[in-house]
């Protein structure tokens, strides 16, 4: 229960972090791998809700 409520901490601000890459990309950036890595912390957060 833990874990999860720390995943979900976790969520949120990459969710913040997704709002900033969209507003300001950057060419030291590689966005696309961010994104990916977000989607996967997301996928495994909705698998343990």
């Amino acid at each position: 229960a833990t874990e999860l409520k720390h995943l979900k901490c976790l969520l949120e601000e990459l969710k913040l972090l997704e709002e900033v890459l969209d507003l300001a990309p950057s060419k030291n950036l590689n966005t696309r791998e961010i994104k990916d890595s977000m989607d996967n912390i997301m996928r495994i957060v909705l698998e343990l809700q």
